[in-house]
């Protein structure tokens, strides 16, 4: 190792020490090896920068012919050291191809003035990365919106503008470019604005230049689109470095002469410094159309001084489209897509790939407009091609691209070493970071994904930005963690971005607030906030968002029996979601739409929902686990259980192969729904408690007492009547909907009549009923009157009994087969006097055992072995109970069970 060093170098618990050759943990010596000393020193004097592995060959056995290997036994001794377990990055990331980067902050020390710290050396925020497949929870894809946004931005729009970490961060000065006036006002030069504040981001922004922070031209546009306006000057440049949190502002015009030959071009631009205001640069630069990337090079080069931005590199390619049109599509393309107007944004820029087939940028964004159309697999096509295009670019475009390519192909392993390579040159970059998180929620890396948080929280630049606290929200609903939290965490990103007057920010904050508090089972607290959301989205013209909150009331409605309100809210949503253009949408409205028609007794529209779902879904090749879930439950009302256990069935494996648990939950409690139905209740049981485990595990309070009920209608079924009011009580104690639930009450009525509490099963079969009947839930009334006619027949009121069961079969439900109906005809014929309803209730079970309805072909025989004892029948009722109770017993009905022995000993 060569002497005369001057400097030691910090980093972590570590002091390098070249000049006396050691290496320190926390002032105790680490023992390395010459030559592997040497190469962490060669690694730490370029911390920040990308070492080639000849570089490092050159530098540590100073051009002697040796083989590679020794410099990888080298970096593998160096990670030992450092403490780095495989797969972490946490000190030294492998550039694929061309070398290493140490990527720790460090700080180098004068060793001639211990108490004097030199110019910091460069500095990385560095999360950990490794492939690693895991768990998954979309909170607003199923929550929703937020994490698109963010994710989007971090794929496309951060393409551009990669910024260097080789000066302390704190010290870089910030800037934001604005929207260039357009002063010939003509819509066919318009596109001149996008493109030239896009390549101007993009020169300012090269590695060459990391003294200069800039906003992403995403981020400007949303500014212009959330600040109001102002009359002064001076207001204006307080709300933009309020908002933008930068230092400076680059603003200008365009000018078209469009009638002088070749569409001569002149931009004039200015720097301003928004802290005292004053414009300190001006620059001009003029040429033709076909001439833009010079006239941007020229611009950038004149106030690279004003701003601090360092030189530009030499003979750098540019990743813009190589024609004028290709541009002009492009551009417009991203305007669009920046606008949320997918669908023209797709149109653009289908046509810029055909301008310029080997431009990788074009492709790219091309993949974000179609994978905000929802069609997930034309957007991994596409950004599989922008890959295979990328290969001349730069180190941080190529990885950019290949980011989007592997999100979109679910590559998450991959993607979060890419993602993490990225971020720890622009740690400052909340697209690149969230980008990051996205990797790490899907591939399961939990502790990575909170690691990242917290660095974004330790940047003085992003310190009191709302969209960390939103991305924290999406961390702690994606590790199925609790709603109070994330309902806190965007309630603080809300504050924040009211004060930055970012509306949009604020807009979602909300929205994500109302879900987590709807999740959370807050159903009263979540309106105000989700109907505030939804106003500003609409001035947003954001009809996403509008349609994701809509559809959070139609839900909120439908839960608590508020039909018609819930319709109402799902048309909307469906008909924002149409405007957005984003098909992978329209299912969720649909599912709601169909749950509504299923409850209202249409079961022939829910069946048309749902279909129409999943043609959807088999389109544009997304996870139909959720609509299946949904079908299934339908389905199983219509009595069509073969086709409800199919759905159930591949929603169980789309689930899992998805990693999607709240649905893989609901999709055990249809299956163990379907066993209790079909005889095997016991399975049931076993079923429902993996349901309801993995409800708690997913955090979500409706899914919890959803599965609750159905486990403790097994549990009841089985004869463990304790167990299962146990199963009840648990399943309401964190989530109690509205007084009005009929869910809920009729849950308490089947579970009372089956423990022969009959004055109690009575009361709340009446106020289900009554809930049924005023919110229009023709499903559950049906149900409700059936269950009460039961009961009162039980009770020895039969004149009631009948009236019960005639309102029952009187209720309007389309449907052939539809379970509910049989129990009312049951009901009906139980309540008749004499022996009138032995050959109408043989008739029916016989009809019960042919539809695969096997609890009502129990509860059938068990009526008739009851009525031929009360009749004075005792051998008949002996004969018909004795054969029940060992075929319940068998399949494992023992409330069935229990009183067909009851019966048996004369004692019903």
């Amino acid at each position: 190792m060569q002497s005369g060093y001057e400097f030691q170098y910090l980093f972590g618990p570590f002091c390098l020490d070249p000049k006396r050759r050691m290496l320190l943990r926390d002032g105790e010596r680490v023992q390395l090896t010459a030559k592997s000393l040497e190469t962490l020193v060669a690694l730490v004097e370029r911390a920040g920068e990308a070492v080639t592995k000849s570089e490092l060959l050159d530098a540590v056995w100073e051009h002697t012919a040796v083989e590679e290997n020794s410099l990888n036994q080298c970096i593998s001794a160096v990670r030992k050291a450092l403490g780095e377990r495989r797969g972490q990055h946490e000190y030294i990331v492998t550039i694929t191809g061309v070398g290493y980067r140490f990527v720790a902050p460090v700080i180098k020390v004068d060793d001639s003035n211990p108490n004097e710290t030199a110019e910091p050396a460069p500095e990385a925020v560095p999360p950990g990365a490794s492939p690693l497949r895991g768990k998954t929870f979309d909170l607003f894809r199923k929550v929703a919106a937020i994490a698109a946004l963010l994710v989007l931005a971090g794929a496309v729009y951060g393409i551009y503008g990669r910024l260097s970490a080789s000066r302390k961060l704190a010290k870089r000065r910030s800037a934001v470019i604005l929207r260039l006036k357009n002063v010939s006002g003509t819509p066919e030069t318009a596109w001149l604005s996008t493109a030239i504040a896009e390549m101007l981001y993009h020169e300012l922004g090269v590695p060459a230049s990391g003294a200069l922070r800039l906003t992403p031209p995403e981020d400007a546009m949303r500014m212009e689109r959330d600040l109001p306006h102002r009359r002064t000057a001076s207001e204006t440049v307080r709300d933009i470095r309020g908002y933008a949190g930068v230092d400076y502002a680059l603003g200008g015009t365009v000018t078209v002469l469009s009638s002088a030959a070749g569409t001569p071009v002149r931009v004039d631009l200015y720097v301003q410094d928004l802290r005292s205001g004053e414009v300190v640069a001006r620059a001009s630069a003029e040429g033709s159309e076909g001439q833009t990337f010079n006239i941007v090079r020229s611009l950038a080069e004149q106030v690279r001084p004003a701003l601090g931005a360092g030189a530009a590199a030499v003979s750098r390619p540019s990743p813009a489209p190589s024609s004028t049109r290709a541009m002009q599509l492009y551009a417009s393309g991203i305007a669009a897509l920046r606008a949320w107007d997918f669908m023209q944004a797709k149109d653009f820029l289908v046509e810029a790939v055909k301008a310029d087939p080997a431009n990788a940028l074009c492709y790219s964004a091309l993949s974000a407009a179609w994978s905000d159309l929802g069609y997930e697999s034309n957007a991994a096509d596409t950004a599989k091609r922008a890959f295979d295009l990328s290969s001349p670019l730069e180190e941080l475009d190529r990885l950019a691209i290949e980011g989007r390519y592997r999100l979109a192909t679910h590559d998450w392993g991959r993607a979060a070493e890419i993602y993490a390579s990225i971020w720890n040159l622009v740690p400052e970059s909340i697209p690149d970071a969230s980008a990051l998180l996205k990797a790490y929620w899907e591939s399961g890396k939990v502790e990575e994904a909170r690691r990242v948080i917290a660095r974004l929280r330790a940047l003085p630049a992003l310190r009191d930005d709302p969209q960390v606290d939103l991305m924290e929200a999406e961390t702690v609903g994606a590790t199925f963690s609790d709603f109070g939290h994330i309902a806190r965490l965007a309630a603080q990103a809300a504050e924040k971005a009211k004060r930055r007057q970012m509306r949009d920010v604020y807009a979602r904050a909300r929205l994500i607030q109302a879900s987590a508090m709807y999740s959370a089972g807050d159903v009263k607290a979540a309106a105000p906030a989700g109907e505030e959301a939804r106003t500003l989205c609409e001035e947003l013209h954001d009809w996403m968002c509008v349609a994701h909150s809509l559809r959070v009331d139609g839900n909120r409605y439908l839960v608590a029996g508020r039909m018609q309100e819930a319709q109402a809210a799902y048309d909307q949503a469906l008909a924002a979601t149409r405007q957005s253009g984003n098909l992978a949408e329209e299912p969720n409205e649909l599912n709601g739409l169909g749950l509504l028609h299923q409850q209202t007794g249409d079961l022939d529209a829910a069946d048309r929902d749902f279909r129409e779902a999943l043609r959807i879904h088999q389109e544009i090749r997304t996870s139909a686990a959720l609509t299946r879930n949904n079908y299934a439950r339908v389905l199983t009302c219509a009595g069509r259980l073969v086709e409800a256990r199919e759905q159930a069935t591949l929603a169980l494996a789309e689930a899992r192969a998805s990693h999607q648990i709240e649905s893989e939950a609901f999709a055990l409690m249809a299956l163990a729904e379907l066993d209790q139905i079909g005889g095997d209740p016991r399975n049931a049981v076993v079923l429902g408690k993996k349901a309801v485990e993995l409800a708690m595990r997913s955090g979500r309070a409706l899914a919890e007492f959803e599965t609750g009920l159905a486990l403790a209608s097994a549990l009841a079924a089985t004869g463990q009547t304790v167990a299962a009011q146990s199963a009840l009580h648990t399943a309401v104690a964190d989530f109690r909907p509205a007084d009005e639930d009929m869910a809920f009450a009729l849950a308490r009525a089947r579970l009372s009549r089956q423990a022969s509490d009959y004055a109690e099963a009575m009361q709340q079969a009446r106020a289900a009923a009554d809930r049924a009947k005023a919110a229009h839930a023709a499903w559950y009334e049906v149900e409700a009157d059936s269950v009460l006619a039961l009961t009162l027949l039980r009770l020895g009121r039969a004149e009631e009994a009948r009236a019960a069961a005639a309102r029952a079969i009187a209720i309007p439900q389309t449907g052939t087969r539809t379970f509910s109906k049989l129990d009312a005809r049951f009901a009906e014929l139980a309540a008749r006097t004499g022996g009138l309803n032995r050959d109408n209730l043989t008739e029916l079970a016989a009809e019960a055992r042919k539809a695969g309805y096997i609890e009502l072909d129990f509860e059938i025989r068990l009526t008739q072995a009851e009525q031929a004892a009360s009749s004075g029948r005792r051998a008949q009722a002996l004969r018909l109970a004795t054969a029940l109770r060992s075929e319940a017993a068998r399949r494992g009905y023992g409330g069935v069970a229990a009183r067909a022995t009851r019966v048996a000993a004369n004692r019903s």
